[in-house]
């Protein structure tokens, strides 16, 4: 299971890590936190089961997108 708590800039830096050119913050175990403070795993998907695409667009999930419930 992938965590979904958005995290601050500050506890983010705390964690073995280190920032991209994309701003987005790399942990030593291959998962990674976006600029919002939101993680991803090493295979590189949220806990919505989100991802971002090689243009680096945020992608949801394909059976989620466009909806707006859950």
């Amino acid at each position: 299971m992938v965590e979904s708590t958005k995290k601050t800039k500050e506890e983010i830096e705390k964690l073995p890590g280190e920032y991209d050119e994309d701003n987005f913050y790399h942990l030593k175990d291959g998962g990674f936190y976006d600029e919002q403070g939101y993680y991803f795993n090493q295979w590189g998907f949220d806990a919505e089961g989100g991802h971002y695409n090689d243009e680096g667009v945020y992608e949801e999930r394909p059976e989620r997108a466009g909806k707006n419930g859950p």
